[in-house]
Formats: C-alpha cells, structure tokens, sequence
C-alpha cells in the first residue's frame, strides 16, 4: 500500500503506510525496507530535506542488524546525491555500495550501470567501458536493458584501447624528451611507488583475518 500511494506521490499516505508495515511485520527485512522508504519518502516528497534522510539512513549503517543491507543503503545516498546535483557524491556511494556488497547480484548491476552512465555523460570513455563491462558481468540477459548495455560496451571497448596506446605513446615520447638525469629520477620514483605499494600489500596480507578461525555472531 505505501509503494502504490507512492508511485501516486502521496507521500502523507505512504509514509503513514510504511510506518504500520514496520511496526506490524514480525519480518526484519519488511521493517528494513518500510524504515528506508520512509526516510527516502519524506526526502522525495519534499517534507524532509536531503540532510535528513541522509542521517537516517547512516543511521541504518551503522545498525548492526543492517550489515547485509549497506550496498542498497549505500545506493540510496547515491541517489539522493545525484538529485541534489552531487555528482562527486554519488559516485563515492555508488563505489561504497560495490565495495560492500555480498552475492546481491542485482544491486551490483543497479551501481556498475549508475556509474557507468555518469562516466558516459562526462565522456570519461575508458571508465565508462570498464563500468558497462561489469554491469554485463552480473545483469541477468533477461532485463530490458541488457541489449543495449552490450551495445555501449562493444563500442566502446575499441574507444578505450585507442585511448590506452595514445596514453601510452604521449607518456613514452614524454619520457624520451627528457633529459638522462631526469630519466634517472623518474625511475627512482616509480621504484619507491613500487616498493610502497608491495609493502603495503603486505601489511594488508598481516592484518587480515584468519578465515578458518570460528565466527562468534551476537544476535541483537
């Protein structure tokens, strides 16, 4: 009922409507989507603003119970942010909803396709074919939209690959206008970063969790 007096934007019933679903359903996943719909609803509908719903909605972050839901939690600042015209915003959450993201196939799809999309409209052509790339890793081929988002990554798969060799080419004629001392510092940087970056692999590798130690879980 609040998901058919929203789709009438009558956002007062709706929330009204969520609100009884979370308190009568015995079901914690119906509690979890009423709570977001009606922090997402009173935004939608003007009668709370974009701050609001955003604390709401981190609030559910950090809820415990909610561990398995923060890629859609994620997803719904994305959205708000990319209403509010926060494009740098949204693309952070948009990554956050795949950084958490656990088996939920469909939200995968959901935050590559946004980001990819973004990426298209900046004309940003070598992110844009990566992202469309892993939309087409987890779309089921039934959606609607698989076709076309196929369409996009094979044209623009070549786009990239000419970008990468001209990338290519434009940092090898850099490196050969350079003087031998300057070749020299660079390759001493580019071996710190590489040092760097294996040290801080290792560091990651030591400070991960042992996977075959038991899991203690404490229900709430």
């Amino acid at each position: 009922l609040g998901q058919l007096y929203q789709s009438e934007q009558q956002a007062a019933n709706a929330y009204v409507a969520f609100q009884e679903a979370q308190r009568l359903s015995p079901d914690y996943a119906m509690q979890f989507n009423a709570r977001l719909n009606m922090a997402t609803n009173n935004w939608s509908s003007g009668q709370g603003s974009s701050d609001q719903a955003i604390a709401e909605i981190n609030r559910m972050i950090r809820d415990e119970r909610n561990l398995e839901y923060q890629d859609r939690l994620y997803y719904a600042m994305a959205q708000i942010a990319l209403e509010e015209n926060d494009k740098e915003g949204a693309i952070s959450n948009f990554r956050k909803s795949l950084n958490v993201s656990e088996g939920n196939a469909k939200q995968k799809a959901e935050a590559y396709l946004a980001l990819a999309d973004l990426y298209m409209d900046d004309e940003e052509c070598l992110q844009a074919s990566y992202h469309y790339d892993s939309t087409l890793m987890v779309l089921p081929k039934t959606d609607e939209r698989y076709e076309e988002v196929q369409v996009l990554s094979e044209n623009l798969t070549q786009i990239a690959r000419n970008i990468e060799t001209i990338a290519l080419q434009d940092s090898l004629l850099r490196i050969a206008a350079m003087s031998p001392e300057e070749q020299k510092e660079l390759a001493t940087q580019m071996k710190k970063k590489e040092d760097q970056e294996k040290l801080n692999a290792i560091a990651a590798k030591a400070n991960t969790p042992n996977t075959n130690s038991p899991v203690s879980y404490t229900h709430l």
